[in-house]
């Protein structure tokens, strides 16, 4: 005997589950009126595949897809690559015309030049570099035992100046009192904000700690009005970190993620579609941080990434290039 279950959500939506006998299929449904005109310019033919993607300073697009890729936003042409490959569960970080790259020995610091060819300046031990997050003239690092904070105001010449030892992902960073934190997810289904230490060997417990449940924790994190949102395929999470020392979750909301933005007060999600190949993006109004509310969505022709600048929103389908406008 099947069996549907709806579980409405405050923000605009019913999550339909079917239950026969062990197993269970999960539709969500809209039920929210859009308010937002989305217009979508495009598509431009790009040169390589994207599944990750980001605008340099000087309007380069930076397309990932086991490598970086420069490619002209123009005419969609490649500038030039980087010559290391990594695993598509390994982003970059991005900061004006610098990018760092994880890789299979140790992270790479590049500069795109004026001819958009990358230019690599550094290597960044230790090995085993999981993730990375930019924070002005610092660069933090995540391996597989350490966060590791260096000091990037030369990047040809980058040195450590901090370090937290602990299996610790999806760093965000966080400056309080003209000194740097880090918010880090900890064995998978706490979020904690800890200080940094000189040494790698000292045991550091957190400042402050919130238990985000679920199956696994969110993979991607963008901050807005002292508000964490985070994105992973089990859903949105909603943490209020404007009070720190006091982490608090506000809200879950069931929708599988696969990309997450802040743009101009909005919140910009890319929602996987059971089956693949298509996906749709949602647009969330912030005026309420802690209840993002539905007012509009566009629907992609593949699966969707996000590149945000000050004038647009940008979005890569495969390999294709959109630009959108909302009002």
């Amino acid at each position: 005997m099947i069996i549907p279950q709806f579980v409405a959500h405050q923000t605009g939506r019913y999550t339909v589950s079917y239950r026969c006998a062990s197993a269970t299929l999960s539709h969500s449904l809209d039920v929210f009126a859009p308010t937002l005109d989305v217009k979508a310019e495009g598509p431009l033919k790009l040169a390589s595949l994207c599944l990750e993607t980001h605008v340099t300073a000087s309007g380069r697009l930076l397309c990932v897809a086991f490598g970086v890729h420069v490619l002209d936003m123009v005419t969609g042409a490649l500038l030039g690559d980087t010559d290391t490959y990594f695993g598509m569960s390994q982003g970059i970080a991005v900061q004006d015309d610098l990018f760092a790259t994880p890789a299979a020995r140790f992270a790479q610091l590049y500069q795109v030049g004026a001819t958009g060819a990358p230019e690599m300046l550094s290597a960044l031990p230790p090995q085993g570099c999981q993730q990375l997050a930019f924070a002005g003239d610092h660069l933090y690092m995540t391996t597989n035992t350490q966060l590791v904070l260096f000091d990037i105001k030369d990047p040809k010449q980058p040195r450590q100046v901090g370090c937290l030892s602990g299996d610790l992902h999806n760093v965000v960073p966080l400056e309080l009192s003209g000194k740097l934190y880090a918010l880090s997810i900890r064995n998978v289904r706490s979020f904690e904000l800890s200080a940094l230490t000189m040494g790698c060997d000292q045991a550091v417990p957190p400042l402050s700690q919130v238990d985000l449940g679920g199956e696994d924790s969110a993979s991607n994190w963008v901050t807005q009005g002292g508000f964490l949102y985070g994105a992973s395929e089990h859903g949105l999470e909603v943490v209020d970190a404007r009070q720190p020392m006091a982490l608090q979750k506000v809200l879950h909301l069931d929708m599988p993620i696969s990309a997450i933005a802040v743009h101009d007060g909005k919140l910009f999600v890319s929602e996987e579609i059971l089956g693949g190949g298509r996906e749709t993006v949602y647009i969330f109004d912030l005026s309420d941080p802690a209840q993002p509310r539905p007012i509009g969505k566009w629907n992609a022709t593949d699966d969707a990434s996000f590149a945000m600048t000050k004038a647009k929103i940008w979005v890569t389908t495969g390999d294709q290039l959109w630009s959108l406008t909302v009002k």
